[in-house]
């Protein structure tokens, strides 16, 4: 959790662009995602909820999913912290706030144009992510954002330090990237 992956291959020149590259990551995810123990006990990631049980859904790399649509905040979101935020809009809604939920399960290169849209639409925007604040999603959506439609943001991650090791659901709660945490930030920047 709070690796920096995600800034190291945004600042290669053309990374999107590298298949081999993108492949070679993806292929190291999923070696570390599949880790057994000779006892067979699972050591590897959180397990999360399937987002996009659809049989018709197609992964496409550089293209946003909006999960719901709203009209006061946008949520984009991205690895575990995709159905943490799901869980948080329904607190959100509870409280007569009308979040839209995007996922963004590819950062560099990044769907623009549904960034632009959406931040247009709510007029604030919140990014979620188990990673650093700096050179992750966040940077990545307030990049755009500056350049084209500057918008009030709020970025939900891990601050400035280092990683730690330690039970996925400690770590979550601790960097406020539960539902509760998500739901209190969103709640406090959205009024």
């Amino acid at each position: 959790m709070g690796e920096k992956k995600i800034a190291l291959f945004c600042c290669i020149p053309d990374s999107d662009k590298s298949l081999n590259y993108l492949v070679g990551m993806i292929y190291g995810q999923l070696i570390q995602t599949l880790y057994f123990v000779a006892d067979r006990k699972y050591k590897g990631r959180l397990p999360v909820p399937v987002i996009h049980s659809d049989p018709d859904y197609k992964f496409e790399i550089g293209k946003g999913i909006v999960l719901k649509e709203g009209t006061d905040v946008t949520i984009f979101a991205t690895g575990l912290c995709v159905n943490e935020t799901i869980e948080a809009e329904k607190m959100l809604a509870a409280d007569g706030i009308n979040a839209e939920i995007i996922n963004i399960h590819t950062i560099k290169p990044l769907d623009r144009e549904l960034v632009v849209k959406s931040a247009l639409k709510t007029g604030k925007v919140v990014t979620v992510e188990e990673h650093s604040v700096i050179g992750g999603l966040g940077s990545a959506v307030c990049d755009v954002l500056c350049e084209e439609a500057p918008t009030k943001v709020l970025k939900i991650g891990i601050n400035d330090v280092f990683g730690e090791s330690g039970p996925a659901l400690e770590l979550i709660k601790k960097y406020g990237l539960d539902a509760e945490g998500i739901y209190k930030k969103v709640k406090a920047f959205v009024k």
